[in-house]
């Protein structure tokens, strides 16, 4: 009700996020009183400040993991609020394989994105995630934030290290050549990936399983020893025969109690399709390879504790 007797101007249609699927000549038949929805099943709304357009921006999303399957198919919509009501937001990039892995999105904002309309009751920029999937497929979001930015290490003195090339988070807090067009750098989370400089341990392991296996799967024990040298961020692994089928199951590593689902370590669904693609090309074509996190069980701990005087 707001809306058409809001002061402000109001836009002709595109009241509600997917309203701009319609042709012109059904939005003027008359006023959408209830949302169509178009099978949406779920909406996030991000409210947003100071924002500049048109211009590319980057959002890093960190999702954590939850048990069983999550939907990689089913595209999410982006929308944005303009002085014409809900347009759909123009995407560049999606590095979170549609929102069921961490990872950075980018997005082209438009010249017309406005925070002078009165659908929302605020005087903020909006952006809206339709998704046509059931919302309990997602995982947790735990860290949302604009100005994402992937490194990479540069350099080569740290080639040499036999240690694991890490770096904590909140180590990085300056850029090494001042940017006077940037306020502040955050590092929520440590790096990930990379590895320690092989030394005589692990090359004599690594020749030994070469000339075992010749670069092939063929034995259950071949997966683990095969996961365990090639993916240092798993701490155990086990696979299972079924029928021609072969399910390796994971747990993964985690170095800090505080590290979110620390005690369910979980991988994300983009780290299963790389261990799977990686086993695929070392087993029969005839073998059907998943990778999956182990179900985890509730234990309970009764237990009775007596306090001295």
């Amino acid at each position: 009700y707001l809306t058409y007797d809001a002061a402000a101007a109001a836009p002709v249609f595109n009241y509600n996020v997917g309203d701009n699927n319609i042709s012109n000549s059904q939005a003027v038949k008359g006023i959408p009183v209830i949302p169509a929805l178009y099978n949406y099943k779920g909406f996030l709304y991000i409210e947003l400040e100071d924002v500049i357009a048109p211009n590319v921006i980057n959002f890093y999303v960190e999702l954590g993991r939850k048990e069983g399957n999550i939907p990689t198919d089913t595209k999410p919509d982006y929308y944005y609020l303009s002085t014409s009501g809900w347009q759909l937001l123009p995407i560049l990039s999606d590095g979170t394989n549609n929102l069921s892995c961490s990872g950075i999105i980018t997005f082209n904002f438009p010249q017309d994105i406005s925070n002078q309309t009165s659908l929302m009751n605020s005087e903020n920029y909006w952006i809206c995630l339709a998704t046509k999937s059931d919302i309990s497929n997602y995982p947790e979001i735990t860290f949302l934030k604009t100005n994402g930015v992937l490194l990479t290490r540069s350099g080569s003195e740290y080639l040499f290290d036999t240690t694991e090339p890490k770096i904590n988070s909140d180590s990085i807090s300056k850029s090494h050549t001042a940017i006077p067009e940037i306020a502040n750098i955050v590092q929520p989370f440590p790096s990930f990936d990379g590895k320690g400089m092989e030394n005589d341990s692990i090359k004599n392991k690594r020749i030994s399983s070469r000339l075992k296996t010749k670069d092939r799967i063929v034995s259950l024990t071949d997966y683990y020893s095969v996961v365990q040298q090639e993916f240092n961020d798993i701490y155990y692994s086990k696979a299972t025969y079924n029928n021609k089928k072969i399910t390796v199951y994971v747990v993964k590593r985690s170095n800090n109690v505080n590290d979110y689902n620390a005690f369910a370590p979980m991988i994300t669904i983009c780290a299963e399709e790389k261990i799977q693609q990686y086993l695929e090309a070392r087993t029969s074509a005839f073998t059907t390879i998943t990778v999956a996190n182990f179900s985890f069980l509730t234990v309970t701990v009764n237990t009775t504790i007596t306090v001295a005087n």
